[in-house]
């Protein structure tokens, strides 16, 4: 039986028969990447935010250098936010095994929110 239109099989359908995806298809497949790429983006943010939690003075240090690097002397407006964002990326590389862990942690969690999502403190 062949995977109707307007479902991620059907794109893949078209896909390996060679041909351009109807609308239908891409819409939904579109969709679907669209959510899958949103679900780890939410993982990595929350895995980084538990690994800055986890080590509050490492943090603190990087965030220090990364404010100055930029120049950053409020805490709000987009340089600080991207200040603050190099801080945690730069704490994950310290610490790659972490994170790594938190992450899966996080990735299983988007997965299966009801089964393995801790509750927040």
């Amino acid at each position: 039986m062949s995977a109707p239109c307007g479902t991620t099989s059907g794109y893949q359908r078209h896909i390996r028969h060679g041909e351009r995806p109807c609308d239908a298809c891409r819409k939904v497949n579109s969709a679907h990447t669209y959510a899958r790429h949103g679900e780890a983006q939410r993982a990595r943010t929350r895995a980084l935010t538990r690994l800055a939690h986890a080590h509050p003075d490492a943090f603190a240090a990087l965030e220090i250098r990364e404010f100055a690097a930029d120049g950053v002397t409020t805490r709000s407006g987009p340089a600080y936010q991207r200040a603050h964002r190099r801080a945690k990326s730069e704490l994950a590389r310290l610490l790659p095994t972490e994170y790594a862990d938190l992450l899966a942690a996080e990735l299983a969690a988007e997965a299966h929110p009801v089964a393995t999502r801790q509750e927040p403190r």
